[in-house]
């Protein structure tokens, strides 16, 4: 569990830096949920740990499509964490380019599809204390 949280950081996420490959949990889901709620701060946030376990299980431990693979669900059945699961390539695209053009970097961003005609960016602000 240890070195499965360690590459989760290391790689901003459950998929290799290199080659976008999955990586998954060594112990089964309930070992998982165990370890977690073992926190100190379990008691304190359950009812958002349990949320949050119960979006995310099938992401993590998943490894048939889509879940499989880095991209978009239109162009190759993947998914991906800087898009929601509704973006389109084309999507992506248009918000990459108005990105640009404002000099926002789109691998600081994360882009969800609320209807057809409207998408929320979040900008991520990273600072670095030394």
């Amino acid at each position: 569990m240890l070195a499965y949280c360690a590459a989760v950081f290391q790689n901003c996420g459950n998929y290799k830096s290199f080659g976008d490959t999955k990586f998954v949990p060594e112990c089964d889901s309930d070992s998982f949920k165990q370890i977690v709620r073992s926190c100190e701060n379990y008691e304190i946030h359950k009812d958002l740990i349990e949320t949050i376990l119960e979006k995310i299980e099938k992401e993590v431990y998943t490894e048939e499509e889509p879940f499989s693979r880095i991209g978009f669900r239109d162009e190759n059945n993947g998914t991906t964490s800087y898009y929601s699961s509704n973006v389109t390539k084309a999507d992506a695209k248009l918000i990459d380019e108005w990105c640009q053009e404002l000099k926002i970097s789109p691998l600081n961003t994360r882009l969800f599809k609320t209807d057809d005609k409207v998408c929320q960016l979040l900008v991520i602000n990273i600072i670095h204390l030394c």
